[in-house]
């Protein structure tokens, strides 16, 4: 059952969500189905994009079996050291107050609710409250199960600060409406598939095509000891691997892809031989690997740089949110990112070769381009907006 929208913070959310054409939120997760990618590699734009439509401080998303049980788990942004450990091996799939254990949510409980908010005196009894939902800085909660037929899915969580306010009738509803097709969009392969593949579309080539996404970096000495890293660094290297429950911080021990990239570098130096990046696939994506000098060649520093790539067709659909563009052409511009004539297009849309290149001049008319390349370009390097 969802909450009343009273407390602090909703009138704002209430106002954002009141401009919005909730047509537009269906139609462009209606949009997701179509990649047809493995559902680990998608998650991390998928929860970007849930946030731009209803604000939230974290998110985390659990994949779980037919009977409630977990197999993987994202979060967006990775919880504070220590939270994730604590939850699964106190808290998990114990009953809280005002929450049932998760499996029994998973399997039995409604498709969409907001956690009622609990009187001060019981949050301060509760270990749950202030081991976990402390940490995150969690007042407010927000649980969406997805569910194939009564079988559970995954189950998607929302946490909001005290200061961000609680959510709304308004916000449950956008929720309640792009829900079926978050699910469809995470079906095309089951939640964990073994480590290494990427999954492709239905005809074309556009899910092969990779694009960067996310960087980070790795500071070594010369000898392989690790100085200094990014913040994104650790949960890289754990989807690069790719685990089941990646997080922020670095593995135990470096994995062996950057051993042996470093081992490249020094071999290079003294051979004289250049070498390529070191690529990695898994589930999460694909990850290049480069090594340099950080001093020159004659210093102690090795910078190492882990960059994700995700296939094309993702990225742009990530980009399509807020475009003027209406559905079919949005579906257009996702198929132009594959290798196909305008007549295998049409096919695949279900309309004409003649409406296809309509809508690809109507396309590029309004986002001021010139052809295909300029068009891809201009969704992943959109100008910047004015003022």
């Amino acid at each position: 059952m969802i909450d009343s929208d009273s407390g602090p913070g909703t009138v704002a959310h209430k106002c954002t969500l009141s401009t919005m054409n909730s047509s537009r939120h269906v139609t462009y997760f209606r949009q997701l189905g179509m990649l047809q990618l493995d559902s680990r590699i998608v998650m991390p734009s998928l929860l970007r994009s849930v946030r731009r439509m209803v604000e939230a401080d974290f998110l985390f998303f659990f994949w779980t079996n037919e009977k409630g049980a977990v197999l993987a788990e994202y979060e967006d942004p990775p919880s504070p050291e220590g939270v994730r450990e604590r939850y699964f091996a106190k808290f998990h799939d114990v009953e809280q107050p005002g929450l049932p254990p998760f499996s029994t949510a998973a399997r039995f409980g409604p498709e969409l609710s907001v956690v009622p908010d609990l009187p001060q005196r019981v949050r301060r009894r509760s270990a749950f409250w202030n081991e976990i939902l402390n940490p995150l800085g969690s007042r407010y909660q927000l649980v969406m199960v997805l569910r194939e037929g009564t079988h559970p899915e995954g189950v998607l969580v929302m946490h909001r600060s005290a200061l961000t306010g609680p959510f709304s009738h308004q916000e449950a509803q956008v929720l309640r409406e792009i829900r079926p097709y978050i699910t469809q969009g995470l079906g095309h392969t089951p939640p964990c598939p073994a480590t290494g593949t990427l999954g492709a579309p239905a005809g074309g080539d556009g899910a092969t095509r990779m694009v960067e996404n996310e960087e980070g970096l790795l500071i070594l000495d010369r000898w392989g000891r690790l100085l200094s890293r990014c913040a994104t660094s650790g949960l890289l290297l754990q989807m690069m691997q790719g685990a089941r429950l990646p997080q922020a911080r670095l593995p135990e021990q470096l994995p062996s892809p950057v051993t042996t990239i470093h081992r490249k570098l020094l071999d290079a130096e003294v051979g004289g031989t250049p070498f390529p990046p070191l690529v990695v696939v898994s589930a999460w994506g694909r990850f290049r690997l480069r090594a340099c000098w950080l001093d020159g060649a004659d210093g102690v520093r090795v910078g190492i740089t882990i960059r994700r790539e995700i296939p094309l067709r993702l990225r742009l659909w990530e980009r399509l949110y807020g475009q003027p563009l209406s559905a079919r052409q949005g579906e257009l511009c996702l198929w132009l990112a594959d290798d196909l004539s305008y007549a295998e297009i049409a096919e695949r849309m279900g309309i004409s070769r003649h409406t296809v290149v309509e809508y690809t001049q109507t396309i590029y008319r309004k986002l001021g381009v010139s052809g295909k390349e300029a068009l891809i370009e201009r969704l992943l390097h959109p100008p910047p907006t004015p003022g």
